[in-house]
């Protein structure tokens, strides 16, 4: 398989981590994404059948107005024929992240791709998809806020949306908070995994593995993410972005390059313009 799509190959930025697509999708085509997308289908002239996770462990036959969920990092294809119109939006996890923590708090969590008929989920990718054509400047706000309802109706579905951890291989609560509150205080320190695991109790190897399963994410991905939205609201701020990558516990103004692009679909430097703009 390829190497996982990043959002900004995708389609067109037109949030904070949001991106929207129309283009011809290719059938039978198996690969990944950076990105979590939501997939609607508005008219399909055959069957079509899709298949993701390993071994196309999941798999469905979605019809014309279903929509599809397709969690970041999980190989899959569609396999159609005739033609295919559908309006894909594409989520960027660190704002998934972002989001989640402004409406429930620090409690993370993993998408199981789905197969979905919904109305209001429908509506809003739809109104999503019609920002498109228009500058980050004129619709990134009303994007954020579209993305924003989209994601807490999301996770308002859990019983079929959202994947619970197993309790057995899962964190307790009390030592995610320990490891968020350690990394909010020391984000411009080097925060090893080996740190992280002392301040949960834990040995670096079952910690990995507990707080993969409670967050859906690498302690590594946790923290960047983190340090992602310190750089941002730095540079919302006012701060150059050499001094908020620093700030944020970035190496280098290209390691914040790179890490905010592929998070968001744009750099550093494009949003500061966006944000110097409103």
């Amino acid at each position: 398989m390829s190497a996982l799509v990043s959002i900004d190959r995708f389609g067109e930025i037109v949030g904070d981590g949001l991106a929207v697509s129309s283009a011809a999708i290719h059938s039978g085509h198996w690969h990944a994404h950076s990105f979590h997308i939501l997939m609607l289908l508005n008219a399909a002239s055959g069957p079509v059948e899709w298949a993701i996770g390993p071994k196309r462990s999941v798999r469905s036959r979605p019809v014309s107005g279903d929509a599809l969920l397709w969690p970041a990092g999980l190989p899959g294809t569609l396999t159609f024929d005739g033609d295919l119109d559908c309006t894909t939006i594409a989520l960027a996890p660190a704002s998934l992240t972002r989001w989640r923590q402004e409406l429930s708090g620090f409690d993370a969590v993993q998408l199981s791709p789905s197969s979905t008929r919904d109305d209001f989920m429908t509506y809003l990718g739809i109104a999503l998809g019609e920002l498109s054509g228009q500058t980050l400047g004129e619709v990134g706000a009303i994007a954020n806020s579209l993305g924003k309802a989209l994601v807490a109706y999301v996770l308002k579905q859990e019983q079929s949306l959202v994947r619970p951890p197993r309790q057995e291989n899962s964190l307790p609560i009390a030592s995610l908070q320990s490891v968020k509150a350690l990394v909010e205080s020391d984000l411009e320190g080097a925060l090893t995994v080996a740190q992280l695991a002392r301040a949960a109790g834990l040995s670096p190897y079952h910690f990995s593995r507990k707080f993969c399963a409670s967050t859906g994410q690498s302690p590594h991905q946790f923290v960047i993410t983190f340090r992602l939205e310190r750089a941002r609201s730095l540079i919302a701020a006012g701060t150059g972005i050499a001094d908020a990558a620093i700030g944020s516990g970035f190496s280098s103004q290209s390691h914040l390059h790179h890490h905010f692009r592929t998070a968001f679909g744009i750099t550093p430097g494009e949003f500061q313009r966006q944000t110097a703009v409103r």
